[in-house]
């Protein structure tokens, strides 16, 4: 039996696979839709505890949302803010929930002091929620800053990046999202009227009507029905 060798470096490359998944979220309007609503909640949570400055939004491999906030500089745990968002699953019309989580410890590790240390990284914070779920931030040098257009990745203990949100959800897509959602609104209360009128006995004039309406503007709409 021939037996074929497998390509060199055949596994995809950590780059490779990282743009993939962001590739695979962008094409899923119904994930992406909800990555949105979720970073309103985690936003909003943020904005109104007014806890120091923002590091960052992210999508951790669950792909829920978090946001990680810290004070002062500070690498206690009481100068870090974890923000999430639990599920991506929302049962009916029920609200988004993000919440503020508990941290239990945090520490800074500097270069040098392990002699296995990832290329580029200065620095590493380490925070330690209650939960168990550790988040790591590897700051990372200038000339690796530079090339990576990013001073620093956030991913997990297990070595799983948590994607930067605005490479996820930049301002072109979000206008494309709301063009789509604001379409579908229309259509939707098109079809609510139009079944209205029907009801009511027009028929095939319905449509007629209502297109008439939603040409002269929203607040025509009924006195071309009346």
């Amino acid at each position: 039996m021939e037996r074929k060798m497998l390509p060199e470096n055949s596994n995809p490359k950590p780059e490779e696979a990282r743009q993939e998944r962001i590739a695979q979220l962008k094409q899923d309007e119904q994930q992406l839709r909800r990555i949105i609503e979720q970073r309103d909640a985690v936003s909003k949570v943020l904005e109104g505890d007014g806890y120091g400055y923002l590091i960052g939004l992210f999508v951790d491999p669950d792909d829920n949302v978090l946001g990680i906030g810290n004070k002062y500089h500070g690498i206690g745990s009481n100068n870090w803010r974890v923000v999430r968002c639990e599920s991506s699953e929302v049962e009916g019309d029920q609200p988004i929930r993000a919440e503020i989580q508990k941290i239990s410890s945090a520490k800074k590790t500097e270069h040098g002091r392990y002699p296995f240390w990832p290329i580029g990284v200065k620095t590493i914070d380490t925070i330690y929620p209650e939960d168990g779920r550790a988040i790591n931030i590897f700051w990372m040098s200038k000339s690796e800053s530079e090339a990576k257009h990013r001073g620093f990745i956030v991913g997990d203990l297990a070595g799983n990046e948590f994607l930067p949100l605005d490479e996820i959800i930049d301002p072109e897509t979000e206008r494309k999202m709301e063009a789509k959602i604001k379409a579908k609104e229309e259509a939707d209360e098109f079809d609510r009227l139009v079944q209205s009128l029907r009801d009511e006995g027009l028929g095939a004039d319905a449509e007629r009507c209502v297109q008439a309406g939603l040409d002269l503007g929203a607040t025509a709409v009924y006195d071309v029905m009346v």
